[in-house]
């Protein structure tokens, strides 16, 4: 009988000295999770900071337009200049009319085709005369580098938020007299991912802080993100789901030192009678 009740104690201290270890477990997961979880927020933050001293830089292409479209785009432009004067291609001031007229030499004759290209660049920045020159020939170095050979005007506008510079460019080349062409849609996004990368790096040789992330690097880091989040709430998930169990465990333990507190209050009365 003695036997018996020594070996009840026994197996009490055990199961207690298991739920005790548990438990501890699952205090120290809870605390290393947390650390984790506010180490990571901010080195988040941190990243973003750090990132954030330098900005996407932008270039558009707006429209393809036709010869029709293309007046509608110099006179849309000029609205918001403070001259009526353009800058064309060598740097020169020139009228709408003058531009017009010399470019129709170049437009096809027919109704649907897309003779000319209006462009936008823009620059987060204040419209300083400083930045409004950085700009403007950051735009021209550009357009040099990869139009050349093409006609061109430029009209820089601050009246909204960013300054920006439009362009609208005769797609027909001066020498070989053929239009800009694409043979498919990743070419042309290789090209206009070069313009960028070339604004930036204009941009920054002058002073101003800017970067291009390709198309093939944006969707490379949503991919990034997407896997990196799925990861978090895998690991978040596996996470909740460990503590789950050690909850269970020790609620099933502490239910079974309940059982063996009882069997031995029942022991204990039989004995005494």
């Amino acid at each position: 009988m003695q036997k018996n009740i020594e070996e009840l104690l026994e197996e009490i201290k055990k199961v207690r000295k298991a739920s005790s270890v548990i438990k501890d477990k699952f205090d120290r997961n809870k605390i290393f999770n947390h650390y984790v979880s506010s180490y990571s927020i901010k080195n988040n933050v941190n990243n973003f900071n750090k990132s954030s001293f330098s900005k996407q830089v932008v270039v558009k292409l707006l429209s393809n337009l036709s010869s029709a479209g293309a007046k509608r785009a110099i006179n849309y432009i000029l609205k918001n200049n403070d001259t009526p004067y353009l800058i064309n291609e060598k740097g020169e001031e020139v009228l709408a009319k003058e531009v017009l007229k010399d470019w129709n030499n170049d437009f096809s004759k027919s109704e649907n085709a897309k003779d000319a290209w209006h462009l936008m660049f823009s620059i987060k920045e204040s419209a300083t005369p400083k930045n409004l020159e950085i700009l403007k020939k950051s735009v021209q170095r550009v357009m040099d580098n990869n139009f050349l050979g093409y006609k061109y005007i430029m009209v820089l506008h601050t009246h909204q938020n960013n300054p920006h510079a439009h362009i609208v460019l005769n797609k027909r080349n001066i020498l070989t007299k053929k239009k800009i062409h694409f043979n498919k849609k990743e070419d042309i996004k290789e090209f206009w991912d070069d313009v960028r990368n070339n604004f930036s790096m204009t941009l920054n040789n002058k002073g101003l802080r800017y970067h291009n992330h390709s198309i093939l690097e944006k969707d490379l880091k949503k991919e990034c993100e997407r896997i990196k989040r799925n990861l978090y709430l895998n690991e978040y998930e596996t996470k909740n789901d460990l503590n789950e169990i050690l909850l269970n465990s020790i609620k099933r333990e502490n239910i079974k030192i309940e059982k063996k507190k009882v069997e031995l209050i029942s022991f204990m009365k039989r004995i005494k009678f």
